[in-house]
């Protein structure tokens, strides 16, 4: 820990002369090479001797890419770049719950959740980027965006299963599952009795059903995400997608009415 804090604070160069160092003495650890500045392509593991040759040095990484700004080297979810402090492109391969820093459960911790979008808002907020160049600014926008995309997915119980069942390659709204007509028929029903409501106790006892059915369902698609059982994930899913209508539709109901809770 004491090596890496020290290593941060001085100049690729002299980073350099400092890995050569250690390399010949046996001092570097695994923790600490990723904070090395090194030449391209050398590997602490093969001992291989230094060349000065190039001005391009990188952080020796598994998981690395180059700066789009300085071509430094930046760890494959870093943010801004350690050498220039510029934010970095977008990772076209980086998943909503990768982003959050939270596990690919479909029990997410929501509090954790909601810390990891403030603290990226804050991050990302438009006054620290208005003396940036047009590249910068267009990139943070682009953050700013998929960062409200993700959260605003990862939160709704309906997008989140969805989101996780496109993970695992499973699309249900470009391949609709066929539900039974028992329960379309049931669905129709529920919808016909939710367009006539006017009865505000009525609305209130139905926006209740509504929200433990949706628990109940929410309960078994935890299960079975976590049974791998993926043709009930399917069909679980595909249920709440008509509660969560009819959930929409009565709180638009009390809007309208001003019902309050």
């Amino acid at each position: 820990m004491y090596l890496r804090r020290v290593i941060s604070y001085v100049s690729p160069i002299f980073r350099v002369g400092v890995a050569r160092m250690f390399l010949m003495t046996n001092l570097i650890t695994p923790q600490s090479r990723h904070y090395i500045c090194i030449p391209p392509k050398v590997s602490l593991r093969k001992r291989k001797p230094f060349s000065f040759g190039s001005s391009k040095y990188k952080y020796y990484s598994d998981q690395s890419k180059s700066c789009w700004k300085c071509d430094s080297s930046v760890e494959l979810h870093e943010l801004f770049c350690r050498g220039c402090n510029s934010i970095q492109k977008l990772d076209p391969n980086r998943n909503y719950f990768d982003l959050f820093g939270v596990g690919q459960t479909y029990n997410v911790d929501l509090k954790v959740l909601h810390n990891s979008f403030r603290n990226l808002q804050r991050l990302l907020h438009p006054d620290l980027f208005s003396n940036k160049d047009e590249e910068e600014k267009k990139l943070s926008e682009e953050h700013s965006s998929l960062v409200n995309k993700a959260y605003s997915t990862l939160t709704h119980p309906v997008r989140r299963g969805l989101y996780m069942l496109r993970l695992k390659g499973i699309d249900i709204e470009e391949a609709p599952i066929n539900m039974s007509q028992d329960f379309l028929v049931d669905i129709m029903e529920r919808n016909e009795e939710v367009n006539d409501l006017k009865d505000v106790q009525k609305i209130r006892q139905l926006s209740h059903v509504y929200k433990n059915i949706m628990l109940e369902l929410m309960e078994e698609v935890k299960r079975a995400f976590n049974e791998e059982d993926l043709e009930k994930v399917k069909e679980t899913v595909a249920k709440m997608k008509y509660f969560s209508n009819l959930e929409m539709k009565l709180k638009d109901l009390k809007q309208e009415l001003a019902i309050v809770d």
